[in-house]
C-alpha cells in the first residue's frame, strides 16, 4: 500500500469515527440527556488516538503471510522495530494514556465506561499486535466493523446517558451488516491482485461466489433489522427516513446479480454505491435523531 493511499484510508477511518461518534450523540439527544460537551470531546479523542494508535501500531509489522511473500526489503535488511508507523503509535499511544488518566482525574469513568473501554483496547491490540493480527488475518475486517458500528456510538451515547439502550443495538446491526457488504464489494475489486500478493482478506476466506451472495443478503438483513426495530420500539420518524436508502440497496443486489451472471463489472460504480448506501444510513439515522 503506497503512502498517499494510507494516508487516504486513515483519513477516511477518521471522519467515519467522527460521524459515528456524532451520532451516538444523537441517541443521547434524542432520549433528553443533557449532553456534556467537555466529555464528549474528551470521549472522542480519546476514540481517535485509539484508533489511530491502532493503525500505525498495524503498519509497523507486516501480516506474516505479507512476510511469506517478501521477506527481503529492497535494501537486504529487516525492517526495523523503529519505524516511522511505530514511533507514531508510540506517541499517540502515550497521549492516549494521558487523555485515559484525564477522564478517570475528571470522574467520567463509571463502570459501564471501563468496560466498554477495556473492550476498545482490547480490540485494538488484537487487531494490531502479533500473534492475534495473524490469526485474525482474513477476519479483522469483522471484528473492525464491531468496533465501528457498535463501540464508537456506545461509546459516545455512554459518555452522556452512562446507561445501556436498545437503540444503540437497532442501529448498529445494520450499521454492521451495510459496512461488510461494502467491504465485500470492493475486495472483489481487488480480489485477483489479493490472491497473487498473498494478502488475505475476508472474500479470499470464504470464497468469490459465496462473497457475492453474502453482499446481497447482508443489504437484505440490514433493512429487515430496522422493521424489526420499528416492531420492537424504534420510533416511525426514525426509521422510516432510513427505510427510504433501500432504493438503492435494491438497485446494488441488481448490479451484483448482474455481475455474478456475467456482466463486465464496473467495479467503481459498484464500491460508491455500497459506501453511500451506508454513509446514506448513517446520515438519515443521525439527522432524525439530532432534529427529533
Amino acid at each position: 500500500m503506497g503512502e498517499k493511499q494510507s494516508v487516504l484510508i486513515t483519513g477516511a477511518f477518521v471522519i467515519e469515527t467522527l460521524i459515528l461518534f456524532i451520532l451516538g450523540l444523537g441517541v443521547s439527544h434524542y432520549l433528553g440527556y443533557s449532553l456534556d460537551w467537555e466529555q464528549s470531546f474528551l470521549a472522542l479523542g480519546w476514540t481517535i488516538l485509539l484508533q489511530l494508535s491502532g493503525i500505525f501500531l498495524r503498519q509497523s509489522a507486516p501480516a506474516r503471510n505479507t512476510l511469506m511473500n517478501n521477506p527481503f526489503p529492497q535494501n537486504g535488511v529487516a525492517n526495523s522495530k523503529l519505524s516511522r508507523p511505530f514511533i507514531l503509535s508510540i506517541a499517540l499511544l502515550a497521549s492516549f494514556a494521558s487523555l485515559t488518566v484525564l477522564f478517570m482525574a475528571k470522574g467520567y469513568l463509571t463502570t459501564q465506561i471501563f468496560f466498554i473501554m477495556v473492550f476498545g483496547v482490547a480490540g485494538m491490540l488484537f487487531l494490531s499486535l502479533s500473534p492475534f493480527k495473524d490469526i485474525l488475518n482474513g477476519f479483522h475486517e469483522i471484528l473492525v466493523s464491531i468496533l465501528m458500528t457498535l463501540f464508537i456510538p456506545l461509546f459516545a451515547f455512554e459518555s452522556q446517558a452512562h446507561d445501556i439502550h436498545r437503540l444503540i443495538l437497532m442501529i448498529a446491526l445494520p450499521l454492521f451488516s451495510l459496512r461488510i457488504s461494502a467491504i465485500i464489494a470492493y475486495e472483489l475489486s481487488t480480489y485477483a491482485s489479493d490472491i497473487k500478493n498473498l494478502n488475505l482478506t475476508l472474500l479470499i476466506r470464504i470464497g468469490w461466489e459465496n462473497g457475492m451472495t453474502l453482499h446481497n443478503l447482508l443489504i437484505l438483513f440490514s433493512f429487515f433489522v430496522i422493521v424489526l426495530a420499528m416492531i420492537f420500539g424504534m420510533p416511525l420518524p426514525i426509521a422510516l427516513p432510513t427505510m427510504s436508502a433501500m432504493i438503492l440497496g435494491i438497485l446494488q443486489i441488481w448490479n451484483m446479480r448482474k455481475i455474478a451472471e456475467g456482466r463486465k463489472p464496473n467495479w467503481r460504480a459498484l464500491i460508491i454505491g455500497d459506501f453511500s448506501l451506508y454513509a446514506l444510513v448513517i446520515y438519515f439515522l443521525a439527522y432524525s435523531f439530532w432534529v427529533r
